[in-house]
């Protein structure tokens, strides 16, 4: 029993600090996220017009929420596979792009020279990081699993289809169907001139119900056992009677 205690308790004590853990870890990302959102508000102020920056800023919240996004989406929203791959190579791009708009923010307050890659990244990536953010997304969407068993099922379903039809075909080629199309044209044509000429449409006589079998009407009555008073105190004697025809 005090093994069992000991046990219990070493396992509280061990959730209780993963559970500190995983706080502190949430908070230091929450607060790298906000960092990096600080610093790429401070970039795009820079790099755009300031009539442009209330709109901007939905671009640069982006950001923050595909690091947002990313993480609980690999953990709860996506299965092994291509799409949970395409994700984490996304994740990291995000994050990598946060960390260069930081970067380059410090050396545009520097007033330093820029490097050729962080002037190649000012001109030609910062500007699209918004889009690139809507382009990972979409991409992520589409490699769902649940798209693809959609198309798979409307394809069986399609296929299905055309197997039925090509059936129902052949076996219309294949059938005699002469009497039936003729009996309904007879039907058709019946209708029309019914109607055409005013006439109640025919009503189709009964069939006859079969006569009852002839024969001998007069059948012998049962025969009724009368009992006689015995004398003596003897058994009773039985007599039988008929009642006649007639």
């Amino acid at each position: 029993m005090t093994q069992s205690i000991g046990t219990q308790m070493q396992e509280n004590q061990t959730r209780a600090f993963k559970t500190i853990a995983y706080a502190l870890g949430m908070t230091v990302y929450l607060g790298g996220v906000a960092y990096a959102e600080a610093r790429a508000y401070s970039l795009f102020s820079r790099t755009i017009d300031p009539e442009l920056l209330p709109v901007a800023l939905i671009g640069i919240v982006a950001l923050g929420l595909t690091a947002l996004a990313a993480p609980l989406a690999h953990h709860f929203g996506t299965a092994p596979g291509v799409q949970r791959i395409f994700l984490d190579v996304f994740y990291a791009f995000d994050i990598f792009a946060m960390a260069a708009n930081a970067v380059l923010d410090s050396a545009l307050h520097d007033a330093a020279s820029l490097t050729d890659l962080l002037q190649f990244w000012k001109v030609y990536v910062l500007p699209a990081l918004p889009l690139v953010c809507l382009l990972g997304w979409t991409v992520f969407f589409m490699l769902d699993p649940a798209h693809r068993k959609r198309d798979l099922l409307l394809a069986a379903r399609s296929a299905t289809e055309e197997v039925l039809t090509s059936r129902m075909v052949e076996q219309m080629k294949a059938t005699d169907l002469t009497d039936m199309v003729d009996a309904a044209a007879r039907a058709a044509a019946a209708d029309i001139v019914g109607r055409t000429v005013g006439a109640p449409p025919a009503v189709p006589a009964s069939p006859a119900l079969p006569a009852a079998p002839r024969g001998d009407t007069e059948r012998p009555l049962p025969t009724i056992v009368v009992p006689k008073a015995g004398r003596n105190g003897r058994k009773a004697e039985s007599a039988e009677t008929q009642r006649p025809n007639g």
